[in-house]
Parts: C-alpha cells; sequence; structure tokens
C-alpha cells in the first residue's frame, strides 16, 4: 500500500475544510492550510496558479486567503470562514486569463486524482517534524534520522506520521526513538498504543486526561507493529505485553469519553470490557500462532482489573 493509502486509511480524508483539534484549518488527508506551500499546492488543484492569473494576481489570492486561514478555526465558525473563502476564489477565478473554469468553492473533488497530488507537498512539513525529533531524541545526526526514517516501511512511516501530526512531533519520546532505531517493534506498538495519549484537559500545559477517542486511534496507529511479524518478533510482542500488564491495564482504566457538552465522563462499562476483550484476543493469537510455530510462549497469569469488583474484565 502507498504512504498515501496507509495515511488516508489512518486520517478520515475530507473533501472539504475542517477546523483540526488545533485550530487549523484543514483539508484532505491533514493538509495544513497554513503552510503557504500547502495552500499553494491545493490552489493549483483547484486551477489557480502564477500561470493562470499572472504572478502579482496570484499573490493577492495567497494574501486574501491565508488572512482568513491564519484565524483560530473552530467547528462553530468554520461555516462562516469557509463562506469567506469560497467568495475570495469567487473573486479571482473572474481573473484567470488562460480560459480555464477554476474552482470556485474550496472542495475537494474526490480522494484519489483530485486530492492526491497534494500529498508530497503536505506530509514533507509533517515528516521533517518526524525526523528532527528522532535526531534529537537518538543523539544522532539529521543524515542518520532521515536513513532511518526512509529505511521504514509505508506502514510504519504512516503510523509516525499520524502520531505527530495528531499529537505534535513531542510525542515521539525517547522511547518510542529508540524502538524505531532498534527495529523493536513490540516496544513500539506499546509505546504508541498505551503510552502516547495524556492529554492537557485544563490548559496548564501538563497531560491529565487520557481520552478513549484517541486511544483508538492511537490503537489504529500501533497496529502496523503487530502485523505480519516474524516468530521472534511476535514472541517479543507478546513479552512486552506479559511484561507491562500493570501499566496497561492501569491506563486502560483511567480512560475516560468526551462529552458533547464539554468535558469528560467515566467510560461505559462496555466499551472498556470491549477493549480488554480485544487485548485478551490479540495475546491469545499471539500464544496460538506461537505455539503453532513449535514456539513455547512465554506463561502470563491474568491480571485483573482494578477498577472495581463489578466492572472486573481482565487481561489474560
Amino acid at each position: 500500500m502507498s504512504l498515501y493509502e496507509e495515511i488516508k486509511r489512518l486520517e478520515d480524508a475530507k473533501l472539504s475544510i475542517y477546523a483540526d483539534s488545533k485550530g487549523i484549518p484543514t483539508i484532505g488527508v491533514g493538509y495544513n492550510l497554513q503552510e503557504r506551500e500547502v495552500l499553494e499546492s491545493v490552489l493549483k488543484q483547484f486551477g489557480y496558479t502564477r500561470e493562470s492569473l499572472g504572478i502579482t494576481e496570484f499573490s493577492y489570492l495567497s494574501r486574501d486567503l491565508f488572512n482568513v486561514f491564519e484565524e483560530t478555526w473552530t467547528p462553530q465558525n468554520t461555516a462562516t470562514y469557509t463562506t469567506q473563502v469560497n467568495q475570495i476564489l469567487s473573486d479571482y477565478a473572474t481573473k484567470v486569463t488562460d480560459g480555464s473554469s477554476p474552482r470556485i468553492t474550496f472542495t475537494f473533488e474526490n480522494t484519489t486524482t483530485d486530492m492526491e497530488p497534494v500529498f508530497d507537498t503536505a506530509i514533507a512539513f509533517i515528516e521533517d517534524d518526524v525526523v528532527n525529533r528522532l535526531q534529537v531524541k537518538l543523539g544522532t545526526s539529521q543524515q542518520n534520522a532521515q536513513n532511518l526514517f526512509d529505511d521504514l516501511s509505508n506502514a510504519h512511516k504512516a503510523s509516525l506520521l499520524s502520531l505527530a501530526y495528531n499529537g505534535g512531533p513531542a510525542i515521539i519520546g525517547n522511547n518510542l526513538s529508540k524502538a524505531m532505531d532498534e527495529g523493536d517493534w513490540a516496544s513500539a506498538y506499546f509505546e504508541i498504543a498505551y503510552a502516547s495519549n495524556w492529554n492537557d484537559t485544563d490548559g496548564n500545559g501538563q497531560g491529565d486526561t487520557r481520552i478513549y477517542g484517541i486511544h483508538l486511534r492511537r490503537l489504529d496507529e500501533a497496529r502496523s507493529f503487530s502485523v505480519n511479524l516474524d516468530t521472534a518478533q511476535s514472541k517479543a510482542l507478546l513479552d512486552k505485553l506479559s511484561s507491562e500488564k500493570n501499566r496497561i491495564t492501569g491506563y486502560l482504566n483511567e480512560l475516560k469519553s468526551s462529552l458533547e457538552s464539554g468535558g469528560y465522563a467515566e467510560l461505559a462499562i462496555a466499551k472498556r470490557v470491549a477493549l480488554y476483550d480485544d487485548l485478551n484476543n490479540m495475546a491469545r493469537d499471539l500464544r496460538n500462532e506461537l505455539g503453532s510455530s513449535g514456539v513455547n510462549p512465554p506463561f502470563t497469569t491474568p491480571i485483573r482489573n482494578t477498577w472495581t469488583r463489578k466492572k472486573c474484565p481482565k487481561f489474560e
């Protein structure tokens, strides 16, 4: 699968502009419209270029749109700002001189031929963030960090890019960087799935809440490190899950659900139990796979959810 398809699997591809969790106007598969190069790449798909408008008019169009995109967008003001953006396109559409019919709504027509050509420009900014983070955390050269990233599979690249886009590059810490450097996919899985979900919900600059919706995304991002494993990697993953039982249980018990009215609440029992069931099934499949390969899987005693006795799933 191409890197674009991998990212599209993790990101919900959007044909129209939306406000991301940081208030950044975004389109496509996380295309940040506050990045001028990304904006120009999108405009090219919509029929606006320096050639079709002329250098001066194109610079004015970019300026006028950027003035709107540099605002903080929210779900509440997205419709208002989008109307402003579409009006700007309509105004400049009449100034195109090459006889083409540029788009007058800031919307992709599809997620393939229309959206994909912007991908290389948009993803380059996130890739730079990831590579820089690996360089700092591993204490290595820029070239070595770039080589490390380049040697990853598209699925692994997509996991890191999605993680950095959603949580910011700082989410790639020492342990995950070390795991990537050593090809330790078991530790990479654990770090993404169970150690990358602290969220600052009270604005004090420190993580205080583990959010259920983000956990589901982290599981999806971590998945590439738990599939297509050889026997040694499968055993390492089961060993890792077994040795980190207490941390995993504590993490799952701390998950909160987001309320539409704002704030967070205890996760519904059924959802929490389902997470334990999925984890147990994963461990069971790994044990069965190892057993069928003639490998004696590690013995693991059940650990029980310390949440309450009544709500007591377990990770076996």
